[in-house]
């Protein structure tokens, strides 16, 4: 075999995994290509036969969502999980899963809504598919249409390697953190034992440590650095460390607490440590959706000074797809779009911009400024439709673009977003080298899909303080390979095949 052959082989072999994939995405599209028609049809015809006083319009766009929550699948060559689009349509399915569901079963209805007709609840739900659609179609326009081109390139200015022993100094004070702030959470209420009988009354009991309550959002960052410390490439005991972790933090009664930190961890082991198959992948999904189901049954458990009831969560196991169920009909982000849209704008007007603004003086404290105006958007709907008294219905970004600027603004808000999130991820596809830049990403992208006043002042607060952190440990002016930098005992992080 003489040199040319040899190059070309070799050449064939190499580029052989990449022509796998092509072949594999190129099946995927068909597939999803001749299901959907085949799916809508079924979906229609036992819809119309459950619930025949559905709206057909309501179907439609039904459908039309359900098209938009596909595009990622025609148009990605390879998926990956934790890319913000992925995400995004994690969430959306959940939000269009309820409606969608309910409809095929004959059962829809919008709980908040109750004494309305029929009539009036589908054409409501109709409004809301139509937002949702919108934003959808918006964010696909910006994720794919090359409108991330327009946006300046990320620079975080993060180091690429590690400082030892600013590395051990920050993972020791950021153990301590986050040690304190769940002390605190333990004497607000009395003890660990009675954090589990206060979960339903949790807002009450923990309004006073609300302000540091974030901490706790990236309790599990000292594990992440330990690792990157250490040089582990198999790190096993942060499995079991991460489940005491997670559970301690489900104590509080917050899902979303409990289940970031264990989402950081997957992130970053994913990105850094080793790929992780989509079998163990959907595993993991499904632990995360039992343990959310599982945190609010034991809320429920809890109201009114009762000692909680573990055997409630018995179900949350032995019953899979019933879990599964339960927690997609429990997002009714949908049905409180619905909500908004009944409240406008006799008894809600619009904003016009005022909810993004008002988010600036979010940082004041009440005891500083005890006529501060109300910053969460949930709380002006929840307050509009409930009274002064209830705290919040939370309608999305979507819900919240459209109270400030009308449907013209889903849709620009949404393409906006959809660019945002393409030149982030971009970011991240050209430092998967770096720790630092695979951690801020992996502690950023749970609030990376709230587009909202509040949820850029939550994305604020976890992305500043952790830019800085890592900023702190980074190796000033040290090479890549240098001996006092963490991590340079190691080899480089897999690189991994993430879609264009």
């Amino acid at each position: 075999m003489d040199k040319n052959t040899g190059a070309r082989v070799s050449t064939e072999l190499t580029n052989a995994p990449a022509a796998l994939h092509e072949v594999e995405g190129g099946a995927r599209r068909v597939l999803v290509l001749v299901a959907i028609p085949i799916l809508a049809a079924i979906y229609c015809g036992i819809a119309l036969v459950a619930q025949p006083e559905a709206d057909a319009f309501v179907l439609l766009w039904i459908l039309i969502c359900a098209l938009l929550l596909a595009v990622p699948l025609v148009l990605e060559r390879r998926l990956d999980p934790f890319s913000p689009a992925f995400f995004f349509v994690f969430l959306r399915v959940q939000w269009v899963g309820k409606p969608c569901l309910e409809t095929l079963f004959g059962s829809y209805s919008n709980r908040y809504l109750e004494n309305l007709t029929q009539l009036e609840t589908f054409e409501l739900l109709r409004g809301a598919l139509v937002i949702v659609a919108l934003g959808l179609f918006g964010y696909w326009v910006g994720y794919y249409g090359g409108v991330s081109r327009l946006l300046p390139e990320v620079r975080l200015g993060l180091p690429e390697r590690f400082h030892r022993r600013r590395l051990a100094t920050l993972i020791v004070l950021l153990t301590c953190a986050v040690a304190f702030v769940y002390g605190l959470f333990i004497v607000q209420a009395g003890g660990f034992r009675a954090m589990w009988n206060v979960m339903g009354e949790r807002r009450e009991v923990y309004a006073g440590v609300k302000v540091v309550g974030w901490v706790l959002d990236i309790a599990s960052l000292p594990l992440i650095l330990l690792v990157v410390l250490r040089g582990d490439r198999r790190p096993r005991w942060l499995v079991p460390a991460c489940a005491a972790l997670v559970l301690a933090l489900a104590a509080t009664g917050d899902r979303s607490r409990a289940l970031v930190p264990a989402l950081i961890v997957i992130i970053f082991w994913h990105y850094s440590i080793r790929r992780i198959r989509p079998i163990l992948l959907m595993g993991l999904a499904f632990a995360i959706v039992v343990l959310a189901v599982a945190i609010r049954d034991l809320r429920g458990t809890s109201f009114g000074g009762r000692e909680v009831d573990f055997t409630v969560i018995e179900e949350s196991v032995t019953a899979p797809t019933l879990v599964v169920e339960r927690f997609v009909l429990g997002r009714g982000t949908v049905d409180i779009i619905g909500v908004l849209l009944h409240l406008m704008p006799e008894r809600l007007p619009f904003q016009h911009g005022a909810t993004y603004i008002r988010a600036l003086v979010m940082p004041i404290p009440r005891a500083l400024w005890p006529d501060k105006p109300l910053v969460d958007e949930s709380g002006l709907v929840g307050r509009a439709f409930f009274g002064p008294d209830y705290y919040g219905l939370p309608v999305g970004t979507e819900g919240v673009l459209y109270m400030n600027f009308h449907l013209p603004g889903v849709l620009l808000g949404m393409i906006f977003l959809g660019a945002l999130h393409r030149r982030i991820y971009e970011s991240l596809r050209a430092r998967l080298h770096s720790p630092a830049h695979v951690i801020l990403y992996a502690c950023a992208l749970y609030f990376l899909s709230a587009f909202t006043g509040i949820g850029l002042f939550n994305l604020a607060t976890i992305v500043v303080p952790v830019w800085l952190a890592l900023r702190f440990a980074g190796a000033r002016g040290a090479r890549a390979d240098s001996h006092d930098a963490a991590g340079s005992r190691t080899a480089p992080a897999p690189v991994l095949d993430i879609p264009n």
